[in-house]
């Protein structure tokens, strides 16, 4: 009978997780870290989408005389049309 502690399949097993079991780990980290890019970009698009969708921009009619002097400024939300 075999020793378990000396076992060759376990020599062979803890060999290969000192040479392979770094980069397993490695490729691990990495997936999470697109995984956490990849939400973070959803969550800039999303905002980026909301934030287009508010309209905040207010029309103003100005009178502009020849020489350049403004006189009359207007609302035009104000006007109702």
């Amino acid at each position: 009978m075999i020793d378990s502690k000396h076992s060759p399949y376990l020599d062979a097993r803890r060999e290969w997780n000192e040479r392979y079991g770094s980069y397993i780990a490695q490729a691990r980290q990495w997936r999470l870290v697109a995984l956490l890019c990849v939400l973070a970009l959803i969550v800039a698009v999303g905002g980026a989408f909301y934030f287009a969708q508010r309209s905040l921009l207010i029309p103003y009619v100005v009178e502009v005389g020849r020489e350049g002097t403004w006189g009359y400024l207007n609302n035009y939300c104000e006007q109702g049309s």
